[in-house]
């Protein structure tokens, strides 16, 4: 592997504080759209091809959506069928996120 060499690199900035918060998952819903969330709730989605943050949500600013401020992220995934995120807490919430109306449920 020693002939490999980098063609092109890039770097985005993400909106969270990184010296309290990580980014701990992220997921695509087609090749430009990125949504990214981090372990304090914090929603993004990333457009690859302007490297801009097209939207920031603060999940537990949803009332009722997430059983506790204590609660961290665990994951999140696309499911197509559905149009959302499926996002999981460490105390077993699930929420989906509507990506094109920016519906939370629990």
């Amino acid at each position: 592997m020693k002939n490999l060499h980098l063609l092109q690199e890039t770097f985005y900035s993400l909106p969270i504080d990184h010296h309290t918060d990580e980014v701990i998952g992220y997921t695509s819903i087609d090749k430009h759209f990125y949504y990214g969330v981090s372990r304090n709730g914090i929603l993004f989605a990333l457009d690859m091809l302007t490297g801009e943050i097209t939207k920031q949500i603060n999940l537990f600013d949803y009332e009722g959506c997430i059983s506790s401020v204590d609660a961290k992220i665990l994951s999140i995934q696309y499911v197509s069928e559905l149009e959302s995120l499926c996002i999981v807490t460490d105390l077993g919430d699930i929420l989906t996120f509507k990506v094109f109306s920016d519906e939370v449920r629990l």
